[in-house]
């Protein structure tokens, strides 16, 4: 959906910079123009991208596999369904499994989170708050992503 980085949000299609204090107004850049260009040098061929490709996520897909990376690229359509999939190069993956493998990883503590990280508060909330059948935080779900691909 969108990832935070440094208080300026990189959603689907769109670049928003944070509200400027004295007016309140933002503007709105594409972001195959902007950010598209500073992502590809940073992550061409050192990193693994697991995406968010669900509804606005697709657009951003889209421009992911024009810039050609040369990284694995794992594109998750999340489903309300019971079984996982492929469609089209595209995962399908039911909410409920992302959710309850992320649980199983922090249960077994495979997974811990640090405690000085910035943002630990914010997602251990999140998780405690975390049902299969209610909506998950950007955090939690990022996480949920990244455990999801941990065989």
């Amino acid at each position: 959906k969108y990832q935070r980085t440094h208080n300026t949000t990189i959603s689907a299609s769109k670049w928003r910079p944070p509200n400027n204090s004295s007016t309140g107004a933002r503007r709105a850049i594409p972001l195959s123009s902007s950010i598209l260009p500073i992502c590809t040098r940073a992550l061409k061929g050192r990193s693994t991208i697991i995406l968010d490709a669900t509804g606005p996520g697709l657009p951003v897909l889209d421009l992911i596999r024009k810039a050609d990376l040369r990284t694995p690229l794992y594109p998750v359509s999340i489903t309300a369904g019971e079984n996982p999939g492929e469609n089209k190069g595209i995962h399908t993956v039911p909410r409920r499994a992302l959710i309850s493998k992320l649980q199983l990883l922090l249960q077994n503590r495979t997974l811990t989170i640090a405690g000085d990280l910035r943002l630990a508060p914010a997602l251990k909330t999140e998780l405690i708050d975390a049902r299969p059948d209610a909506h998950l935080g950007d955090l939690a779900m990022a996480l949920c992503l990244a455990a999801w691909r941990v065989r």
